[in-house]
């Protein structure tokens, strides 16, 4: 009984010393937990306040960089208005020349109407046209040299090679001086392209009209035919010799033989030469177109009919010719 009563006092103090013991241990291992925590905390803190130095240094230099772009952005605002102040005035301007061009279309409009009413009173197509009766037919004895038509429309003037091919290739009206000299007009007239004589404004003046195959030979038979009319239909003078074998549109023209004729027909023909790309035989050769087109197989084609007269044993000659070429042209009365 008695030991049992030593062993329980021994038993409580053993565990006592045991419970003691594992106490300041768990007090000891808390403690080291602690102070690690506290040097984790110290190095996170340490680790905060670089990262605010950090943040303060580039916040700062955002800051320096705002207040740059804000004047840079001043800066191009003021630029914008100076622009934008200049655009209003140019518009200003704009409007101001804008009006002074139309005002100046307006009057060169009236000047360029003023300049065609002047143009159709100074150079109305011929009135008082040398002429005679040959048979039943009343024809001009001169070549035709009007620069307008019937209506007072100019009758373009081709001044080049270039020009006059233009023309031709565009199929529009054109005249020529032979040579492009105006000294030829008094004694040859003008030379047309077919596209002048068939123009629906008339090159004919009123009163009279352009000339028909059917005219020619009328004419030609009324003078007796193709063997003799030519000599009583040229001029006694102007027409040169000719000294050597040429072809003229289909035409044999004969060397050695004079050109110039009789007139007794009163026509007058002279020699007033042709023109192609370029001119050919002035005094040598007359060609005059006629208003009637040539027919193949029924149809319009690029060829109309002609008449030459040089020395040739068909004298005048019918023909027919390109459309582009310049001929000399003669009327008829209505």
């Amino acid at each position: 009984m008695n030991k049992r009563k030593l062993i329980i006092p021994l038993l409580v103090g053993f565990v006592f010393g045991f419970l003691m013991f594992k106490n300041v241990s768990y007090s000891q291992s808390k403690k080291q937990q602690i102070e690690a925590l506290n040097f984790n905390i110290d190095s996170v803190n340490q680790v905060i306040v670089k990262e605010r130095i950090t943040q303060k240094t580039k916040i700062s230099s955002f800051e320096n960089q705002e207040s740059k772009s804000k004047q840079k952005v001043d800066s191009l605002s003021k630029e914008i208005n100076s622009i934008e102040n200049q655009i209003n005035a140019k518009q200003i301007d704009k409007q101001i020349i804008e009006s002074d061009i139309s005002r100046l279309k307006k009057e060169i409009e009236k000047q360029r109407d003023s300049l065609i009413r002047l143009t159709k009173e100074e150079f109305k197509p011929q009135i008082n046209f040398n002429s005679l009766e040959i048979g039943n037919q009343t024809w001009m004895t001169q070549n035709l040299n009007v620069s307008t038509f019937r209506n007072g429309d100019p009758i373009p003037e081709a001044r080049s090679n270039e020009e006059w091919e233009k023309a031709g290739k565009e199929s529009k009206p054109a005249w020529c001086y032979y040579d492009n000299d105006p000294k030829n007009d008094a004694k040859y007239g003008k030379l047309y392209n077919w596209y002048a004589v068939n123009d629906p404004r008339g090159l004919a003046p009123s009163g009279w009209h352009i000339s028909t195959d059917a005219e020619w030979m009328v004419l030609i038979e009324f003078l007796g035919g193709e063997l003799y009319a030519g000599t009583k239909m040229k001029s006694t003078n102007g027409w040169a010799y000719i000294n050597a074998i040429k072809t003229v549109g289909g035409s044999i023209i004969t060397p050695g033989r004079p050109n110039n004729g009789t007139n007794k027909s009163g026509f007058s023909g002279f020699p007033g030469g042709c023109r192609g790309g370029s001119f050919y035989y002035l005094g040598e050769i007359g060609e005059w177109w006629t208003s009637t087109v040539y027919l193949e197989d029924g149809y319009n084609t690029s060829k109309a009919w002609k008449y030459s007269m040089g020395t040739s044993n068909c004298d005048p000659c019918q023909n027919i010719s390109d459309k582009e070429a310049g001929y000399s042209v003669r009327c008829v009365k209505d």
